[in-house]
């Protein structure tokens, strides 16, 4: 994450078991440590996942509304512009993909928690 991964095709985006999950854990340990090292692993990673906002899953840990989640806590935290404009990225991408289906929306075909609709609030 953070330092560049030696090989760039390992590194994943999703909340479920990638870098989004690296980047909060950061910014839960900066809570109580107050260590800015902490803070700006967690920036970094941000960063990186700006850059890597895509519409091919959306789901809340596979997917971008997990990215988006990681980008609203890391701005929260930091206060940074950067981090809030791609956090509002990610909501205007989660927004656009959304596909009306009787009094709801869905994002895929899927129900489950991890990749499907199940846990997006775009609220």
């Amino acid at each position: 994450m953070a330092d560049g991964s030696r090989d760039p095709t390992t590194v994943r985006t999703d909340l479920y078991s990638g870098s989004p999950g690296v980047v909060l854990f950061f910014l839960e340990l900066y809570q109580p440590t107050r260590d800015p090292r902490y803070l700006d692993l967690a920036s970094r990673g941000a960063d990186h996942l700006a850059t890597m906002l895509s519409t091919e899953a959306i789901g809340p840990y596979e997917g971008l509304a997990g990215i988006g989640f990681t980008l609203a806590e890391t701005f929260f935290a930091t206060r940074r512009p950067e981090h809030e404009r791609a956090n509002r990225e990610a909501l205007h991408l989660v927004h656009a993909t959304a596909r009306t289906v009787g009094a709801g929306v869905e994002w895929n075909d899927t129900t489950d928690i991890i990749s499907g609709s199940t846990g997006i609030d775009v609220g």
